[in-house]
């Protein structure tokens, strides 16, 4: 299934992601993606998708979405680097996990774009 996807859904998914932001950013928030995320080792799955949304304001939550190659979708929330920022705090190692979210899991897509809208 992997490469069937890699084929079909991977440019129809981040489609659909940029027409939902280009419907709700009210253009303080900044999209950025990529196609060719750096591989992580010790993972056992692979992202073949991923789609940053940073808003200007610190007081705003980043989300970091992201897809992998069977298709399962994984979320991030915040990362604790801008939080650090937030409340002037030093860098830690841990800056640039994310404080809330899920491995990549949701397989149904229309559950994602639902709950966002």
């Amino acid at each position: 299934m992997s490469e069937s996807f890699r084929a079909n859904s991977v440019e129809s998914f981040q489609a659909r992601l940029n027409d939902w932001f280009a419907m709700y950013n009210s253009g303080s928030i900044h999209l950025t993606e990529s196609l060719q995320p750096a591989d992580i080792p010790f993972e056992s799955y692979r992202i073949v998708y991923t789609a940053t949304f940073t808003p200007d304001n610190l007081d705003q939550a980043l989300v970091h979405v992201s897809l992998e190659s069977d298709g399962f979708v994984g979320i991030g929330l915040e990362t604790y680097a801008r939080m650090n920022t937030r409340l002037n705090l030093r860098e830690s190692k841990s800056s640039l996990r994310y404080l809330a979210g899920f491995e990549p899991a949701l397989k149904d897509h229309d559950d994602l774009f639902r709950q966002c809208s």
